[in-house]
């Protein structure tokens, strides 16, 4: 990027000849070389206590039985483990996957499928229903967050003052974007 001659032919060109151009630096080799030392970061693992309605729909997802939409796949694709870490993000996430895997097979339509995906797919709609209680304010974690930033007296206003948020999916992120927009008042 800085000098354009560096490179003979950049349409063919190995890993050799441009290995002296790449220097990799680490924090620690930078804390000794700079007058001023980067902020130290916090990290915080906060556990919220499920409420009564979300320990409910747990344990409703527990009880789903796929006996077709499970067929001859590997347990990491097992649609109970999806849900349940699109439900462990949140409720959002969970009624999005629901939402996705039902017009799927809707798609497919319903004359083509078997008597059991038909059951399947109206428990899929079931459950969709339950997941979306969950959403008018009783998502425990999201309660738990607001409280927090309360506490902590975290107004956002400060763009130094810097808060950073890891979400499982990203229907999550767009919610938590929503929600502390709206109850903490940000722009």
């Amino acid at each position: 990027m800085l000098n354009p001659t560096a490179i003979a032919n950049e349409q063919d060109y190995s890993e050799k000849d441009i290995k002296s151009m790449f220097i990799r630096r680490f924090r620690k080799d930078l804390d000794q070389k700079t007058s001023t030392n980067f902020r130290q970061r916090h990290i915080s693992k906060i556990k919220a206590e499920a409420s009564s309605l979300e320990e409910e729909v747990f344990s409703e997802l527990k009880a789903l039985q796929f006996q077709n939409l499970d067929k001859n796949k590997r347990p990491s694709h097992l649609l109970r483990v999806i849900l349940e870490k699109a439900l462990l993000s949140s409720p959002v996430a969970c009624s999005k996957t629901l939402e996705n895997k039902i017009q799927k097979l809707q798609k497919q339509g319903l004359s083509n499928l078997g008597q059991s995906l038909v059951a399947e797919i109206e428990n899929l709609q079931d459950f969709k229903e339950k997941v979306d209680r969950l959403e008018d304010g009783s998502f425990s974690k999201v309660q738990r967050l607001l409280t927090l930033l309360k506490d902590w007296k975290w107004k956002g206003r400060d763009p130094k003052d810097r808060l950073v948020i890891f979400t499982e999916r990203i229907e999550t992120l767009f919610y938590l974007e929503s929600r502390l927009t709206r109850d903490l008042k940000l722009k």
